[in-house]
């Protein structure tokens, strides 16, 4: 495509006459008519090519502008939503390559100056530095958008420990990398991930829930360095092999971003892809997939058959409490289905959580407002092998669970309930044993089992599930509260 097209596309999309966009420039509109009729070539000057992108990416102020962008130039929508992010884009569009190479007698300080994005070397002008954490951003969305193109069959190697402020300062941002990281795995793509250290308490759990959908599809290898990480020095390494490397590094107490590079050099790639196989050499496997009935249920039993005290969250009622009616139930929806072998290993789970009562166990759970119980939009917590059924409580089966969780209370002194709010909530199963084990069941379309074989990463999750049911309160006065909200909403669904 030629640049007199480009140009000509952007100023119709944008609404853009020749004088509005020669005031810009701060030149005669007779130039911009000969540079939109290709009379004029492209210009050399870079500056005056990263004034337009940023002229037009601020005039798509409406989501029709947006996406007729993103079709023209096949990328993702997302994109463009971010008015510094599309300004890269559009440059880099409007450069080409053949542009950035005519240009290598420019100084990396005067492309700075420019761009605000260097040249790494006068052969190698795609090599680019982004500044900040806005810089950070462009350049991850950039490096993402290229992964989405590559061969289904692809490995994406990823790691960071620096802080995420640059995610959380956009929001859609933090959406769009969920957003990519699913569309690598449903794309095919195979994930190798290194997880940051353990410290503290609340960034390791928010760390590992954060990536905890990912991990049960099965299609990341995760692993931990198991020995002691110095608390100065941060980095960020994302590597697609022979495409594209993103590089950065910090200092632990900054939650700004210094300088991010983006590199499509093959030795500086290759030099990278040695760095991150170094590191990996000295890690172990963070956790385990188990997709196997048979396999979950001999997880069950090692976890179950343990003494100790155990704390859990789910985003439900949890089936350690359930009434035999709703075990019988469930059973009974898995054989119709033609799940008769499911169905009793998931008998087989249910007698062995049950079987283990003589220890502590905390259990923090949700309770659903009766109008959703009885609309039927209240789910069982039932994951149990490769299948999913949404099977949801009918209020007597509802009731019968709540009447079991408050007898449960009334009678056994080592059980706790901790009601969560909606807020609290979450679409999994986190059980950890103390000092010992914890296993994740997943209540979505991929009900996989992950056990967590990290120890330190067990005992901080232990240590943050606590802190959580400590800061609702479940003791003493606290306790006969749990007992009267129950009763009380047991009287509201007897009504119904």
């Amino acid at each position: 495509m030629q640049f007199w097209e480009m140009l000509d596309f952007l100023m119709k999309t944008t609404q853009t006459s020749n004088r509005m966009l020669a005031q810009e420039l701060k030149v005669d509109p007779s130039l911009i008519s000969r540079l939109r009729t290709g009379d004029r070539n492209r210009p050399r000057q870079l500056e005056q090519l990263k004034s337009m992108s940023s002229y037009f990416a601020k005039r798509c102020s409406c989501s029709v502008q947006r996406q007729a962008i993103a079709d023209k130039l096949n990328v993702k929508a997302s994109l463009t939503a971010q008015p510094e992010l599309l300004t890269e884009i559009l440059y880099t569009w409007l450069c080409e390559q053949d542009i950035l190479t005519r240009n290598t007698k420019l100084l990396p300080a005067e492309l700075k100056k420019a761009t605000g994005v260097g040249s790494l070397s006068p052969t190698h002008a795609k090599n680019k530095l982004y500044y900040g954490n806005a810089g950070k951003r462009t350049a991850a969305a950039l490096f993402f958008n290229t992964a989405l193109t590559i061969a289904p069959s692809a490995v994406v190697y990823l790691y960071s420990d620096e802080s995420d402020a640059w995610i959380q300062e956009a929001d859609p941002h933090s959406a769009d990398n969920r957003d990519w990281l699913a569309a690598l795995i449903e794309k095919g793509c195979q994930l190798v991930h290194i997880a940051p250290p353990t410290l503290p308490a609340e960034m390791a759990y928010q760390s590992l829930t954060r990536w905890l959908n990912a991990y049960a599809t099965g299609k990341i290898k995760a692993y931990y360095y198991p020995g002691l990480r110095d608390q100065v020095h941060r980095r960020t390494l994302f590597i697609i092999p022979g495409k594209l490397v993103l590089s950065s590094h910090s200092i632990a107490h900054r939650t700004d971003s210094c300088v991010t590079i983006l590199a499509t050099d093959e030795p500086l790639i290759q030099t990278y892809m040695t760095e991150f196989h170094d590191y990996l050499s000295l890690c172990r496997p963070l956790l385990h997939n188990h997709e196997s009935p048979d396999s979950q249920i001999r997880l069950f039993t090692h976890f179950f058959s343990s003494q100790g005290n155990r704390i859990q969250k789910t985003p439900a009622l949890s089936m350690n409490t359930a009434p035999s009616a709703l075990t019988e139930y469930c059973t009974q929806i898995l054989e119709q289905n033609g799940h008769k072998k499911i169905s009793r290993y998931f008998a087989q789970a249910i007698q062995l959580m049950r079987a283990c009562r003589n220890e502590e166990l905390i259990d923090l759970g949700y309770l659903a407002q009766p109008e959703d119980v009885l609309a039927g939009q209240v789910t069982v917590t039932l994951a149990c092998g490769p299948i999913f059924l949404p099977v949801t409580y009918t209020v007597s089966l509802y009731l019968a669970h709540l009447k079991n969780i408050l007898n449960l209370l009334e009678q056994v002194e080592n059980y706790h309930f901790v009601p969560l709010n909606r807020s609290q909530r979450s679409d999994y199963t986190f059980m950890v044993e103390e000092d010992q084990h914890a296993i994740i069941l997943q209540n979505k379309k991929t009900p996989n089992v992950i056990e967590l074989v990290e120890r330190q990463r067990i005992l901080l999750c232990w240590e943050y599930l606590n802190r959580t049911a400590d800061e609702i309160g479940y003791r003493g006065s606290r306790r006969s509260d749990i007992k009267a909200r129950l009763r009380g909403l047991i009287a509201q669904l007897e009504i119904l």
